[in-house]
């Protein structure tokens, strides 16, 4: 009799654990989906608030904590929104999203060893980021790093053959070098999406003597 009451009173414990759960479980969604409303008609005060009360009925739900962290990087709340961002990737290290919004607010801060630092864990993470390596390029070259930012354009280069961007500052890196063969190589490379190059390309022909003028 002691063990049926005993069987019988863990049933309803589990019952009530589920029942509590599917109740916190669509209370966060309900939230949930009213931030995301606000935060289209650019309500984000509205939407910070839904966001954080979805987060008290479920505490681990990546997408709302990434949507409060935009909100507040949007909001230029940088404290808060690295805050935000450095809980996820505590919980969730294998993101890529986070360390490349922290790169990017490091950036918008003038941080750039913290930016150059959270790129590098975007391309750890992702070999194949043509971007992130070439915002690691970009970086070196702001810091006047010119070997290191050229060795980031070749990255991104090999990750993206086609990555116009980093075939034109590695271009104008080695036209600074007086590597003219290399610079005028990657200014063609770099031509179809970068108008840029063809003035690039003509200042290498005057330092080599080979104007067509």
């Amino acid at each position: 009799m002691i063990e049926r009451a005993r069987r019988g009173l863990a049933v309803v414990l589990v019952i009530f654990c589920f029942v509590a759960s599917a109740c916190s479980s669509y209370k966060s969604d309900r939230h949930y989906k009213k931030a995301v409303a606000y935060q289209k008609s650019s309500e984000y005060s509205k939407a910070i608030e839904e966001f954080s009360s979805s987060l008290q009925f479920n505490p681990d739900r990546i997408d709302a904590r990434l949507g409060r962290a935009s909100l507040y990087e949007k909001q230029k709340m940088w404290g808060k929104a690295i805050s935000e961002y450095m809980q996820i990737l505590s919980a969730n290290p294998a993101l890529v999203e986070p360390e490349y919004k922290l790169a990017a607010i490091y950036s918008n801060l003038h941080k750039w060893d913290e930016a150059v630092k959270h790129y590098k864990n975007v391309v750890a993470k992702d070999a194949s980021n043509a971007e992130a390596y070439y915002c690691i390029g970009a970086l070196y070259k702001k810091q006047q790093e010119y070997k290191k930012a050229m060795d980031a354009f070749k990255s991104a280069i090999k990750a993206d053959e086609e990555f116009s961007r980093a075939h034109y500052h590695l271009a104008l890196l080695y036209f600074v070098d007086g590597k003219y063969d290399h610079a005028r190589k990657h200014a063609e490379s770099a031509q179809k999406d970068f108008p840029q190059s063809q003035k690039l390309l003509s200042l290498i022909d005057q330092e080599t003597g080979d104007s067509k003028g």
